[in-house]
């Protein structure tokens, strides 16, 4: 599917950030069940104190059982943790990316986050909001095209020393509206 991503490490600073704080908070959790363990073998052996042999063998054994049986979970935990913030890094890394394209082609596109990510309300939020800039930037070009042909119109009835100024107003109008041109009639390319 040419839509899945190929790398899941977008943003190997946040993701392995993300997963190392997790996985920490898993296991200092874990360090409650040892504990507990150990206590409770304690009480059954001052209870019963003819099989405390017995007993402490019993507690070591469950406690190297838990801590062999941690290893691979944190590992699942980590790798969990990678694919999820994969899901976040992937719509900022896309909204990035994005952003820049704007700013280096001056070409607008819509914005589309991938199946399954999160934030795809971020995209539409994107989207509607470059929408209502183009068409505020389109209407005032327009007031700037009307504008130029106003000036144009003065020109005739006006005396001949005051042409100059209106000639290089209508030379900074046209300017912008070139410039203006270059960012907003881009044919906007269908959602990546």
């Amino acid at each position: 599917m040419s839509n899945q991503r190929k790398s899941y490490i977008i943003n190997p600073k946040f993701q392995y950030k993300f997963s190392f704080i997790v996985c920490s908070l898993v296991l200092i959790s874990t360090f409650i069940y040892p504990v507990t363990i150990y206590e409770l073998y304690d009480l059954i052996i001052s209870l019963n104190p003819t099989g405390a042999a017995e007993h402490e063998n019993h507690r070591s054994s469950l406690i190297q059982h838990l801590v062999i049986m941690q290893i691979p979970f944190t590992g699942l935990v980590f790798l969990l943790c990678l694919f999820l913030s994969h899901k976040i890094a992937g719509p900022l890394y896309k909204l990035t990316m994005f952003l820049q394209d704007i700013r280096h082609t001056g070409e607008i596109r819509n914005l589309k986050f991938r199946d399954g990510d999160n934030f795809i309300e971020l995209a539409d939020e994107v989207n509607k909001t470059m929408d209502f800039i183009s068409s505020k930037a389109e209407a005032e070009v327009k007031g700037l095209r009307d504008l130029s042909d106003y000036l144009e119109n003065l020109e005739l009835v006006i005396p001949e020393d005051k042409k100059p100024v209106l000639s290089q107003a209508r030379e900074e109008i046209s300017k912008i509206l070139t410039y203006s041109d270059c960012l907003l009639y881009t044919s906007p390319s269908p959602r990546d």
